[in-house]
């Protein structure tokens, strides 16, 4: 078994792996949630002690260019404006995406959480640079749905025109939460390993007491996706680099939830989209085949 860090014992890691393997769902989402908060504010208030001159806003709109781009610190930046006494919230997750939830179960579409979020549940917690929230849309209430992310202005900043084109290209609309500073991506349509999730794939956690259970990507569909992006990413690169953040990311749920996995799905959707050879690596990586 390859460890998540070298600087980690296997047997150090074998008792986290346990201890995660017993936390509940609510405590690993509290982990999650307790990491994206601190790192977000710590990176703010790094750059902010460099430039005394700056303030909150200044501070949050570089944040936001350095993390997600210069377009979307634009819009936040024009977004604003609008705003008489505006101050940086602390990330609440669920908070964020609260608004958004209640416009899709208004208009009774279908949707789920998936990404690092996701991830974190099934595997070893990380931060959340984002949240990811998979909707299934029916070309019926295109319509609606565009002119319900209309609506969320001024809470999100976001480019009217672009949310038009991801609805068209069946693309991700890149939501700006304002009083956070943290980016919602409503991923649009269908990919190869969404129907892992779909009917009784789907899981339904109670993530907070305070908020309504979240319906959340399978984690087949999560491994899937993982290993299918890893796959991309190496066909992409031309320096002969890994992306060990995404490979550490499918190891932690294959090592969490590897003795209630049922690898012969996984094996069969792996044997389907041609992945065998990171796949043989993955398993002995995660120390469930031997190498």
């Amino acid at each position: 078994m390859k460890t998540q860090s070298p600087d980690t014992s296997i047997e150090a890691e074998r008792v986290l792996v346990e201890i995660i393997r017993r936390a509940s769902v609510s405590k690993r989402f509290q982990l999650v949630q307790s990491m994206t908060r601190s790192t977000f504010l710590a990176n703010m208030y790094a750059w902010r002690e460099s430039h005394s001159e700056a303030n909150e806003g200044d501070v949050a709109t570089h944040f936001v260019a350095m993390s997600y781009g210069p377009r979307l610190a634009e819009r936040f930046q024009a977004t604003l404006v609008n705003y008489r006494d505006w101050h940086l919230q602390p990330v609440h997750l669920l908070v964020v995406v609260d608004e958004i939830i209640q416009k899709l179960r208004e208009l009774n579409i279908s949707w789920y959480l998936g990404g690092s979020v996701a991830s974190s549940l099934y595997g070893m917690q990380q931060l959340a640079q984002d949240i990811d929230l998979v909707v299934d849309l029916l070309p019926q209430k295109t319509a609606s749905f565009e002119a319900s992310i209309a609506s969320l202005k001024p809470h999100f900043a976001f480019e009217e025109q672009a949310v038009h084109q991801a609805l068209l290209q069946h693309t991700a609309i890149a939501l700006l939460h304002m009083d956070t500073a943290m980016k919602v991506d409503l991923i649009i349509g269908k990919h190869e390993m969404s129907f892992l999730s779909r009917d009784n794939e789907l899981c339904t956690m109670e993530l907070d007491e305070n908020h309504q259970e979240v319906p959340v990507a399978s984690v087949y569909e999560m491994i899937l996706f993982k290993l299918y992006r890893y796959h991309l990413n190496e066909l992409s690169r031309q320096d002969g680099m890994t992306d060990d953040m995404q490979w550490n990311d499918i190891l932690g749920m294959l090592k969490v939830q590897g003795p209630a996995l049922d690898l012969s799905l996984l094996e069969q959707e792996v044997k389907h989209l041609s992945l065998e050879h990171i796949w043989d690596l993955v398993l002995i990586d995660a120390g469930l085949r031997k190498g």
